[in-house]
């Protein structure tokens, strides 16, 4: 607001339209180095805008800018690094429980009793446990997986071996004879592993790579 000095200069009356001459008193300006020491708007000391020393962000080169500096993240593992297989070499997994090598074991123990007992029948129960655990247990699926690619692998040669057997005057059934006692013996060692947690696989030409 501008206010107006209702004084009269010399020679008016000081009423309106009295032809008067009207003094108007204009505010003074602000002093600007009492501003600087009363903390308002304008220069701080030093020379530095107040403005900029308020809202200017600390220097990124400081160590202490913004608080102490966070630890660096671990080193990541390199790009394309398969995982650890479940199986294939017989190494320990992470010690899983009776939940997982239950199911493991029974899917080899009960394919050779089905088996004895049916022959046509024997890969039912790896079947199962493989349709069971393929989502819930990696290391019970693994081994219904091997059991059953090892069974279906071991009827093939049956059928193969027992029709050259007529040919061959009985050399091929000798031959599938001593594929039952290998086929016995890495069943037995597929058991051990499936107890102890292991994983397990069987050699290819003995379990054709079928079911995953």
């Amino acid at each position: 607001m501008v206010d107006f000095d209702k004084r009269p200069t010399e020679g008016g009356t000081g009423e309106p339209g009295s032809g008067a001459e009207w003094r108007q008193e204009r505010p003074a300006a602000p002093d600007a180095s009492a501003g600087a020491s009363e903390g308002t708007p304008g220069a701080a000391a030093g020379g530095t805008p107040v403005g900029a020393a308020a809202g200017a962000p600390p220097e990124a080169s400081s160590p202490d800018a913004w608080g102490p500096s966070a630890p660096a993240p671990p080193p990541y593992p390199p790009f394309g690094a398969p995982p650890a297989p479940y199986g294939g070499t017989g190494a320990e997994m992470e010690r899983p429980g009776p939940d997982q090598t239950t199911p493991a074991a029974l899917a080899h123990v009960l394919t050779w009793v089905v088996t004895l007992c049916s022959v046509v029948l024997g890969f039912v129960p790896a079947l199962v446990v493989y349709l069971v655990y393929r989502d819930r247990s990696p290391l019970a699926r693994q081994h219904a997986a091997t059991e059953l690619n090892a069974w279906i692998t071991w009827m093939i040669y049956n059928v193969v071996l027992g029709v050259l057997g007529f040919v061959t005057i009985g050399i091929a059934w000798i031959v599938l004879l001593a594929l039952w006692v290998v086929y016995l013996v890495y069943a037995i060692m597929a058991l051990v592993a499936a107890m102890r947690g292991q994983g397990f696989s069987y050699p290819k030409w003995l379990a054709f790579p079928m079911v995953g």
